[in-house]
């Protein structure tokens, strides 16, 4: 899925079809959120999901893994960014805005 998609699946990965499911409705809703502890598999699930639509995509999904620098929110929103298929503005500053 290109540098800013979701990883390979794992070798011993466990499918997991019924979230896979539930997060394929994440379009019909405003706000989706996967929540459980450490090790519980919600970056495996949430990329079973984005692989399984990516062969007819709904919208745009965007991946991106935390990594230094994310703590700056113009660095976590360039990344954003540039998951959704934006412009680059890593390294720059953003433009200011006009309102």
């Amino acid at each position: 899925m290109g540098s800013w998609g979701p990883p390979a699946p794992l070798r011993h990965e466990l499918p997991r079809p019924h979230l896979a499911a539930r997060l394929a409705r994440r379009w019909s809703v405003p706000v989706t959120t996967v929540v459980a502890g450490a090790g519980f598999g919600k970056s495996t699930v949430l990329a079973q999901a984005l692989r399984a639509e990516a062969a007819a995509p709904v919208s745009i999904d965007g991946w991106v893994s935390c990594r230094a620098g994310h703590e700056r929110d113009v660095d976590l929103a360039a990344s954003i960014v540039g998951a959704l298929g934006g412009p680059s503005f890593e390294g720059t500053p953003w433009p200011p805005c006009s309102a």
